[in-house]
């Protein structure tokens, strides 16, 4: 309701403030300041509340999923790969982290860990068609990095299955 209105937004991103500062110790009201400044487009001040509120509460997938999205929407690949790492830590049978990790891997051109991040999270994905694709395009893309054009073609078509008329893996596939 806020996202669409900038009074509203910002009456609930000063509320999430003084809730932040008045419960400074509370990793819930910090991360719903994050959420706030997420909304807003305020990634770096987004992050560094969820990493606050992460520092209080370890144990929270969901701050460490926002953390993730703050820090690629910031193009911080070591960040990324840093609090990935963190998160398969905690939660090693959520396929998303192994994403955001294979993902980080490829932006820093190491295409074998990121392959063996993305085969061990598209293992995982249950129900999802659209994260499943996702692995398979940038296993494709990966393969493809490493001259492995056999199983590059394999992924995409993997991928294509999910979706045939999806133009970025049409365009990568050709």
């Amino acid at each position: 309701l806020a996202q669409g209105n900038t009074e509203m937004m910002q009456q609930g991103i000063t509320l999430a403030k003084i809730l932040s500062e008045t419960h400074p110790n509370d990793a819930v009201s910090l991360a719903i300041y994050g959420d706030f400044l997420m909304m807003d487009d305020r990634y770096e001040e987004a992050v560094a509340q969820y990493k606050n509120s992460l520092a209080i509460d370890l144990n929270n997938q969901i701050v460490l999923q926002q953390i993730l999205i703050g820090l690629s929407q910031l193009n911080d690949i070591e960040g990324m790969v840093e609090y990935s790492g963190k998160a398969l830590d905690l939660y090693p049978e959520q396929s998303i982290f192994y994403l955001f990790k294979g993902v980080a891997l490829t932006f820093q051109k190491k295409h074998e860990d990121a392959v063996k991040a993305l085969l061990a999270g598209s293992k995982l994905v249950v129900d999802n068609e659209i994260q499943l694709k996702d692995f398979y395009v940038r296993l494709a893309d990966n393969y493809h990095s490493l001259n492995n054009h056999s199983e590059s073609d394999k992924f995409f078509e993997k991928a294509l299955k999910i979706d045939p008329k999806d133009p970025l893996v049409l365009n990568n596939y050709s």
